[in-house]
C-alpha cells in the first residue's frame, strides 16, 4: 500500500481561478472547485483517511486527467 498525499493549486481559467485537488505521486486532478474551502475539505478528508491507498490512488475514470 503505497502513501497518497493530496494538495490544492490554484488554477487560472480566463477570467475564473479554480482550485484543483491533486493527488501525489500519480499527479491525478481528482476534483476542480471554484472556492478554496471546497477543495481544502476534499485535501483534509482525503489525506486523514486515505480511502484510495489499497487500490494505488483514485481510477483513472473518476479523476480529471492524469
Amino acid at each position: 500500500m503505497i502513501k497518497l498525499r493530496y494538495t490544492k493549486k490554484m488554477l487560472k481559467k480566463g477570467r475564473k481561478i479554480i482550485w484543483q485537488v491533486v493527488e501525489k505521486p500519480a499527479n491525478a486532478v481528482v476534483g476542480e472547485y471554484f472556492f478554496e474551502e471546497d477543495a481544502k475539505k476534499i485535501v483534509d478528508i482525503q489525506n486523514k483517511n486515505q480511502v484510495w491507498a489499497i487500490n494505488g490512488g483514485v481510477p483513472d475514470f473518476l479523476t480529471i486527467k492524469r
